[in-house]
């Protein structure tokens, strides 16, 4: 799975890319050696404070959990967007089961609709005895946004070629640290996917295919009145 990010600065940390406001672009990589794929990235930074974009669909290929799981519903993560101390997911799914409306759809997700997914699962009662795959960490970008502070805050005692030098590290530390968030996050879903049963679940189905805010759909489904 290829990887692409930028990194833009100025204003709150962070903040959506905005196309063509000038700022030098440098070309990173590095290799998801856990995952077996290729990342090659694209920095770009213009103040102290940072926003994050990446955009994981070039050339994407969907990674296997399982080897023996048949491949009627394959789901990854080819986007996500870092806005201020949230992470926006765009979580794409293929599949040929005949529960969803589409065969090809994506959604956004917050890190808390992951919660809100892994917590349903926990609760259900019709899956005691199997075992829930843990929830995906909360993003962390506190280390990364404390240095680039520091580093903003000494730049005057800086020559141009130590700031410059110190500023890329830094870039590169926080990107790592992002698609780290966004990794396993997908992986998450996709050995949720591969299950013969939690595969099947209504609120995993949910997770996936509705366009709105998952939570608010669970609020209005747990206020149906039952059939009496």
């Amino acid at each position: 799975m290829a990887v692409s990010s930028a990194i833009v600065g100025g204003g709150p940390w962070p903040r959506q890319w905005e196309g063509g406001k000038g700022g030098a672009w440098a070309q990173c990589s590095s290799d998801r050696r856990g995952g077996g794929r290729a990342v090659g990235g694209w920095l770009k930074l213009e103040g102290a404070m940072s926003d994050t974009a990446a955009d994981l669909s070039e050339g994407n290929k969907l990674a296997s959990v399982s080897m023996e799981a048949e491949p009627s519903m394959l789901v990854d993560i080819p986007d996500a967007l870092s806005e201020r101390e949230k992470v926006k997911f765009t979580v794409h799914t293929k599949t040929t089961l005949p529960s969803f409306k589409k065969s090809d759809f994506s959604v956004i997700r917050q890190h808390e609709d992951f919660v809100w997914l892994h917590d349903a699962l926990v609760e259900n009662e019709d899956y005691a005895g199997i075992i829930i795959p843990p929830a995906p960490a909360k993003p962390d970008f506190d280390v990364a946004r404390e240095k680039m502070q520091k580093l903003g805050e000494g730049e005057g005692s800086m020559t141009k070629e130590e700031f410059n030098k110190m500023k890329q590290e830094l870039e590169s530390e926080y990107l790592a640290v992002f698609k780290k968030t966004v990794s396993i996050h997908e992986v998450f879903l996709q050995r949720l996917a591969v299950h013969t049963v939690l595969g099947k679940d209504h609120n995993f189905h949910v997770f996936l295919e509705y366009d709105q805010d998952v939570r608010h759909f669970s609020f209005f489904y747990s206020m149906e009145v039952p059939e009496t």
